[in-house]
């Protein structure tokens, strides 16, 4: 009778760990980045992804990572390469937005919007950096005000995992 109980005892506690390691993260902890809060569908239970509320060039700023594929929780070594990336992004976005003006003229040209006037250096200091999506396949995606370019449109800007502008398109 004794090994029934303890056998029905660790049956319990097994399905308790395996119910509880099932169920998404409701906050993702990253030491020198900050805790990401999970966001759901309005009447569903499914993590579309997780923000944090952050600053940056003393803007406020939201960064959002998502749900790994596996649906695993995040270890310790991806909340090492979140922390690696997101340093990156801090340390190389001075360099990384000299390669916008270009890329944003074209576009400007598309829309009729006359950026003559504009030099280079206007274009990147009024540019205002309100989302950054860390793509799980190691890419970045900023959602931007653009500043003096339009006041009609957000700017989104990608990046590839390296920091290299590979697209600059209107959203809105």
């Amino acid at each position: 009778m004794k090994i029934f109980v303890l056998l029905a005892i660790a049956a319990v506690a097994v399905m308790v760990v395996y119910m509880l390691s099932d169920k998404p993260e409701s906050e993702i902890s990253v030491d020198g980045v900050g805790t990401f809060k999970r966001h759901t569908f309005e009447n569903s239970n499914e993590t579309l992804y997780y923000t944090l509320c952050g600053n940056f060039k003393g803007k406020p700023v939201d960064y959002n990572i998502y749900p790994k594929e596996d649906g695993s929780h995040y270890n310790a070594q991806d909340k090492a390469r979140i922390r690696a990336r997101h340093s990156a992004f801090s340390s190389q976005w001075d360099s990384a937005i000299r390669h916008v003006p270009a890329k944003a003229r074209s576009l400007c040209e598309n829309y009729s919007i006359k950026t003559d006037h504009l030099s280079d250096n206007d274009i990147c200091e009024s540019i205002v950096v309100n989302l950054v999506k860390l793509d799980p396949n190691g890419g970045y995606e900023l959602y931007c005000t653009p500043g003096k370019l339009d006041d009609n449109f957000d700017l989104v800007i990608q990046l590839d995992e390296s920091l290299a502008v590979t697209d600059v398109h209107f959203d809105g």
